[in-house]
């Protein structure tokens, strides 16, 4: 019969890895309000409606607003069309910070 208990250090690492995934999620939800926080802001800031914004980026009003409420996620295409439509780069909407390249530059 083979011994099922677990080795202490497996059983550590697991727990660490664990509590690891716990703490991404939470991050991931935290940047994930964010997005739809920004692309609101932006899309108010360059004199949009949801209407006139969803037309550009080819989705339809409803998901915009989905979007916008952190209701729902989005493919890069559409972050992509997004940031094209907003005037503004991806790095942007995704972080709230523009990305300068390698070296900082």
């Amino acid at each position: 019969m083979a011994d099922t208990k677990q080795n202490p250090k497996t059983e550590a690492n697991a727990k660490a890895d664990a509590k690891a995934k716990t703490e991404a999620k939470r991050k991931l939800k935290t940047l994930d309000k964010r997005i739809g926080i920004r692309i609101t802001n932006l899309r108010v800031k360059r004199g949009y409606t949801r209407d006139e914004l969803a037309e550009k980026v080819g989705i339809s009003c409803k998901f915009l607003y989905e979007i916008e409420g952190n209701k729902k996620g989005f493919s890069a295409l559409t972050l992509y069309r997004l940031s094209n439509a907003l005037g503004i780069s991806m790095d942007y909407i995704i972080t709230g910070k523009e990305f300068k390249g390698i070296g900082g530059k």
